[in-house]
């Protein structure tokens, strides 16, 4: 286990405590990383009829999205995943297997960073339109329909509490079959914080990027957080979203600074670049939860004030100040 901290200040005398969810929570490494993997396979398997065992992207993949920023939306990092694809089964003829579909991870990647060097600007909406000139295929266009990729994310996530937790499915007329809600993948999430460390005198809150059906999911887990925490954001369509300082304008605003923000995504962390540059708060601090030296190593790069393998060690560590 590891904390690594560039100064033990924030420690001493943070007020608040915020927590991102997935991968500080829990681990969603089985949950949410693999509905994006299953939800790309399945749109052409559906869609095109596409046979085959393989897995178009890797966990590789997935965590080279949230590297670059701006895909904090599962859906929305799906969605430009199911886009490069679409985009290279017409350029290759229209594979009829996933095995002849996908191409080497380092390929993939290498499209990946070339729109993103294009681009410059995080997230799918400039990617996607970056995409389009890029690889100039028309049909991928067309067949893109990011409705049917939310529903499969929602049905493989889910499981048979799809509609409990997101309502109604958007298409009534849409291709999913009801066998995908065999997954519950959201059943597969490890817990990782273990809520008798939650220090006394510090307020918290949660700012995520679930939407309320998919947070409700973990209100039994976590009772005596949710209970404690003074705010909660989801992504719900209304209020901002991460990198946005706003998602923290209600702890600035009320008394809640020194704040610690706890987090794994590059999103996370220009959270709090983001507060301090336009709200001039110097006591608002980032703390990263890794798994591995490269996670360790991409934030120390990014010069992150606090890093550890443990959120627990980062809760003990403020109670013993």
């Amino acid at each position: 286990m590891i904390l690594f901290t560039k100064d033990i200040s924030p420690l001493e005398r943070v007020k608040s405590i915020v927590f991102d969810v997935d991968g500080v929570l829990v681990d969603v490494s089985q949950s949410f990383r693999k509905m994006i993997i299953f939800a790309t396979d399945y749109y052409f398997r559906l869609k095109f009829g596409v046979k085959g065992r393989s897995h178009l992207l890797t966990f590789s993949i997935v965590e080279r999205f949230k590297r670059i920023g701006g895909f904090n939306n599962d859906w929305d990092l799906t969605s430009m995943a199911v886009f490069i694809y679409l985009n290279l089964y017409f350029k290759n003829g229209r594979p009829e297997t996933l095995e002849n579909l996908k191409i080497p991870e380092d390929d993939f990647l290498k499209i990946l960073n070339n729109l993103h060097k294009k681009t410059r600007l995080p997230g799918f909406e400039s990617l996607y339109s970056e995409a389009t000139k890029y690889f100039n295929e028309p049909r991928a266009t067309e067949n893109f329909d990011r409705e049917m990729v939310e529903e499969l994310c929602k049905v493989l996530y889910a499981g048979e509490r799809t509609e409990e937790v997101y309502g109604k499915p958007l298409n009534k007329n849409n291709l999913i079959p009801s066998r995908l809600k065999k997954f519950n993948l959201y059943r597969k999430e490890k817990t990782l914080l273990n809520e008798k460390f939650l220090p006394n005198g510090v307020s918290f809150g949660l700012v995520t990027g679930r939407t309320p059906g998919e947070l409700s999911l973990l209100k039994e887990r976590f009772p005596l957080l949710f209970r404690r925490c003074v705010k909660i954001t989801t992504d719900d369509g209304v209020e901002p979203k991460k990198p946005d300082p706003l998602v923290l304008r209600y702890y600035l605003e009320n008394g809640y600074t020194p704040l610690l923000f706890v987090g794994d995504s590059r999103d996370d962390l220009e959270t709090v670049n983001n507060v301090r540059k336009y709200f001039n708060k110097d006591d608002t601090y980032f703390a990263a939860v890794v798994k591995d030296r490269s996670g360790f190593e991409f934030f120390r790069s990014l010069d992150a004030d606090l890093i550890t393998t443990d959120v627990n060690i980062l809760l003990l560590a403020v109670s013993n100040n």
